[in-house]
């Protein structure tokens, strides 16, 4: 008697924390899509009140009755499991909660539960090893594009699903899109595998270099148009008059933005036709002899915002047009009737 006094005092000292205290620890209930972050909360839970066997049938319980007489141990063991029993009820939602109805003990429960929303179908895993192997991150942040890859991984998992580490990394490198291709080639180079959590930093570091090469090539765009095509490279125009018998080049440093232009018919300076140059012109070449005077080449520059560098228009043009007169230190209305065309042949429209 003075042993299973001393069993019973000895067990009662070992009762886990009341059912009430649960709230403040287990606040993830369970639904139909989040059983894994649930487990992962309940799990350790149990653990650390050493009641996990109560859930995984590793310690069966002990027998209701010895010789014929009430076993003390199945009664400590029986309040245990009604306590854990307690816990993942309150622990599941209104929806999930029918899946249990009729379990009374903790492993019934956690059975029933485990193969419903764990085991899962062909179905469901082929399903999300599809949504996997279509990853993409479009224009999600990288924050936010390797968490979805990692739910669908971690789904797979608790689905026990037959997928690696090395796979998901192998489809989040190719949903990266094109702005990352010279980073997938260094990753899929190594000798080694890289590990999850070792690839989410290094991309989080690459998508901070990008957004930093990305702000610093965006100057402020500057127009310049000229009769004839213009090279604009490094910052330096170059431009062409025309004078009796051949090219005059004129070189200068206008400080004009290289920018993508339109392609555009080329127009023969000897003929006034299209399609071809001035030497590839079928047509009798002017010479020093002919009075010939072409029409005047422009030049146009505009700008979006207010510059205060100095406005230099050596670009090798006989004119210069500006819808800024402040640009110019002598200027005149013009009233004559010659008109401005652009090297495509269109006439410019304006007062």
């Amino acid at each position: 008697m003075a042993t299973q006094s001393s069993s019973s005092s000895s067990s009662s000292s070992l009762m886990p924390i009341t059912p009430p205290s649960v709230h403040h620890q287990l606040t993830i209930k369970l639904t139909s899509s989040n059983y894994l972050l649930w487990k992962t909360q309940i799990t350790p839970f149990l653990c650390g009140h050493q009641l996990i066997h109560h859930i995984d049938g590793s310690t069966p319980p002990p027998p209701k009755e010895i010789n014929n007489a009430a076993n003390p141990a199945y009664k400590d063991w029986y309040i245990k499991d009604q306590i854990v029993l307690s816990w993942i009820l309150s622990s599941i939602s209104e929806s999930v909660l029918s899946q249990v109805v009729g379990a009374t003990t903790a492993y019934a429960a956690w059975s029933r539960l485990q193969t419903t929303y764990a085991s899962g179908s062909r179905a469901q895993v082929r399903t999300l090893k599809n949504a996997l192997h279509a990853l993409s991150r479009d224009n999600d942040s990288i924050a936010t594009y390797m968490d979805r890859a990692k739910r669908l991984f971690d789904q797979l998992i608790a689905l026990d699903a037959a997928i690696s580490e090395d796979d998901l990394i192998d489809h989040i490198l190719r949903g990266l899109g094109q702005d990352y291709r010279p980073f997938t080639r260094n990753i899929e180079a190594r000798l080694t595998s890289i590990s999850f959590d070792d690839l989410f930093g290094l991309l989080l570091s690459e998508e901070m270099q990008l957004k930093s090469s990305n702000s610093s090539l965006n100057p402020p765009a500057v127009a310049h148009y000229n009769a004839r095509q213009n090279t604009n490279s490094g910052g330096r125009g170059r431009g062409r008059g025309y004078k009796r018998g051949g090219y005059h080049s004129n070189s200068g440093r206008g400080r004009t933005s290289q920018a993508n232009t339109e392609s555009f018919t080329p127009i023969c300076y000897n003929c006034r036709g299209q399609g071809h140059t001035y030497k590839q012109c079928p047509s009798p070449k002017y010479n020093n002899n002919n009075d010939y005077t072409p029409k005047p080449a422009a030049n146009f520059t505009s700008s979006p915002t207010t510059s205060t560098k100095p406005w230099i228009v050596d670009t090798g043009a006989t004119h210069h047009l500006t819808s800024e007169l402040e640009n110019l230190g002598i200027h005149s209305e013009y009233s004559g009737t010659d008109e401005i065309t652009l090297t495509n042949g269109l006439p410019v429209q304006g007062k």
